[in-house]
């Protein structure tokens, strides 16, 4: 009885020296996979007279707003946590505009000043929330 109990056990132990080096290797390959952070996507928001604002959050942190159509701003982004930052040309890419990030749901969040010098871009980014466009 031993000597099968001791046959089972070493050819469980074969099998899982064998699939070892294959979970090596799927391990290591999803550590060079850049992972898309939460703002990743097209989004969108309301703007004044009910003009239609359109974010673009892209995976090389670079970010661009559209009115109406036209590009009104772009700039790039930080995302660490829920602290999201900003560069832009509005308030020129060496101005950082630091915002807290509350996820309502996964399509859903909302901005709120942490830190930012530039008062036209609080003016339109503090309170602001966006909502991510479906079926992309």
């Amino acid at each position: 009885m031993n000597g099968i109990i001791l046959k089972l056990y070493l050819k469980k132990a074969v099998i899982m020296k064998n699939k070892i080096p294959v979970l090596i290797v799927m391990v290591s390959s999803f550590a060079f996979i850049r992972m898309q952070d939460k703002l990743t996507g097209h989004w969108m928001t309301k703007g004044q007279n009910n003009s239609k604002v359109f974010l673009d959050f892209n995976e090389d942190n670079t970010f661009k707003v559209l009115v109406d159509g036209h590009v009104e701003n772009e700039g790039k982004y930080e995302l660490n946590g829920d602290v999201f930052t900003m560069y832009d040309k509005g308030c020129g890419m060496n101005v950082p505009g630091k915002y807290k990030l509350t996820f309502y749901t996964p399509d859903s969040v909302s901005f709120s000043v942490l830190q930012d010098s530039c008062k036209e871009r609080i003016g339109e980014v503090n309170g602001g929330v966006i909502t991510r466009l479906q079926n992309e």
